[in-house]
């Protein structure tokens, strides 16, 4: 299906009066801390759809998401869907994010090199953290997916530490 540039227009028009209805309802309901972030949040699944569209409109059939985006991506879903702000991140310590990654990498490795779905065993990675509840743990039977999952996490861990060294900057 090829959209015309009226057609593009009318559906940014129409996503961008949906995600303000979004921020407006996050804000009410008090989903996310303050309005910067709600707006944050609506608007990177704004470009999110958009993106997809547009890869669509160009008739770029078959056109996969490349990494990054796929990571940017679950990181707003894991945001949106899950509720893992970036206030609930900065509760965890230890790179307990890391390792978190970790064990979705390693899932991943054992499906690409052994062949094996690790999830048929019921296994959970050593890595996964200790004090983190078993049903948390999500592997997908897809190595991709599993990587995709790790990068976010990597992300998130990344976000924590640099928001640590900009409190501590600001301390100083």
């Amino acid at each position: 299906m090829t959209w015309t540039p009226e057609e593009l227009k009318a559906a940014e028009v129409e996503w961008t009066h949906r995600v303000f209805a979004e921020i407006d309802e996050m804000d009410e309901q008090g989903v996310v801390p303050n309005r910067v972030d709600a707006e944050w949040l609506a608007g990177r699944k704004l470009q999110c759809e958009i993106n997809s569209l547009l890869s669509h409109a160009c008739g770029e059939k078959g056109a996969q998401t490349n990494g990054a985006e796929l990571i940017a991506a679950e990181r707003t879903r894991q945001i949106a869907d899950e509720g893992w702000t970036p206030q609930h991140d900065d509760e965890h310590v230890d790179c307990q994010l890391g390792l978190a990654a970790r064990a979705y990498i390693h899932v991943a490795r054992c499906q690409v090199t052994l062949y094996v779905n690790v999830e048929e065993f019921h296994l959970i990675p050593n890595d996964w953290p200790v004090d983190w509840l078993r049903e948390t743990f999500k592997s997908s039977d897809d190595p991709v997916r599993n990587l995709v999952k790790a990068g976010a996490l990597i992300a998130a861990e990344i976000d924590r530490l640099q928001r640590l060294q900009s409190q501590a900057m600001t301390r100083g």
